[in-house]
């Protein structure tokens, strides 16, 4: 006897089917594809781990769609996007941000094309660069959510301009990720962290301060490993309109707090990407990892607004 199923029924197999095509979406091929000019970071290890990181508008768009599937079937698996919002509106990538320029950071299994980790750096929507305080410039997304503008709010560098900021965001990784051992999840972390330093080191114009949000236990925690200096702002309240696929981010997590994290100047970024690259093939991963975490000793500041 067939029964028509009813929508929640329907929402919940979309969603189900949704994430099992995409939880494993493979972009084998890639690093072939990405014209020179935009790939910033490009490493294969004897472990089976390909790492790159380049510019999305040197990414071509079969690949670009297949990463933002990828990224949709996370958020959903997650509950940091809307099922409902997903399921209205019958996607299947999570839609691109086409006016700004977008660094993807993905760590793969080459032999299957398999993402492991992925994380992404969001530039400006500023069409020529503008300073960072003030009403002029086109706030980042973290800011939109907590209306605020983060550099309206501590000292920074009079010479910095929104060309040198990037939103730091989408960090996720499959479900399958869980099944590699611990050294191995190790691993992976560790390459992701050298192959974000190699992007920060290489991207003109100069990334000099990263933004974004996150839970204390968790995203920053993830920042403060990396980064030398960290500013918190304390006492905001964000959110966004219930027709934002993304609403439910602060909906589902406790409490959001945003940061901007001080991106080391070249000379040390260079020496941070030469002594972890030397670590990361050199010793275990644990090692490394805690030669990453005594070499950089990351600071918070807090500041409540």
């Amino acid at each position: 006897m067939n029964q028509t199923l009813t929508p929640t029924h329907q929402r919940s197999r979309y969603v189900s089917e949704l994430i099992s095509l995409h939880d494993n979406v493979y972009v084998r091929g890639i690093e072939s594809a990405i014209s020179s000019d935009s790939l910033l970071y490009l490493t294969r290890r004897p472990e089976g781990l390909l790492v790159l990181a380049a510019r999305g508008s040197g990414i071509p768009e079969r690949f670009l769609l297949a990463i933002h599937a990828f990224r949709l079937a996370q958020y959903l698996r997650l509950r940091f996007a809307s099922s409902e919002l997903a399921f209205a509106r019958a996607l299947l990538t999570e839609p691109s941000d086409s006016g700004r320029e977008e660094i993807h950071l993905l760590v793969l299994d080459e032999h299957s094309g398999v993402i492991v980790r992925y994380l992404s750096l969001l530039g400006s929507e500023d069409p020529r660069p503008m300073p960072m305080a003030g009403s002029q410039r086109s706030l980042f997304p973290c800011e939109v959510a907590h209306r605020v503008n983060l550099f309206d709010h501590f000292d920074h560098p009079d010479d910095i301009d929104s060309s040198n900021v990037w939103e730091i965001k989408r960090l996720v990784q499959p479900s399958t990720t869980a099944e590699h051992d611990g050294r191995q999840r190790v691993r992976i972390t560790l390459e992701a962290v050298l192959g974000l330093y190699t992007a920060l080191s290489g991207n003109l114009p100069r990334i000099r301060a990263l933004v974004g949000d996150g839970e204390e236990g968790i995203a920053i925690r993830r920042i403060q490993r990396i980064m030398r200096q960290t500013t918190v702002f304390e006492g905001t309240a964000p959110s966004l309109p219930a027709d934002e696929l993304m609403f439910p981010l602060y909906t589902q997590r406790q409490v959001v707090k945003p940061f901007v994290a001080q991106v080391p100047d070249p000379a040390e970024l260079e020496d941070m990407v030469a002594r972890f690259s030397a670590a990361v093939t050199d010793v275990g991963p644990v090692a490394a990892f805690q030669m990453l975490m005594r070499h950089v000793d990351g600071q918070l500041t807090r500041i409540t607004l």
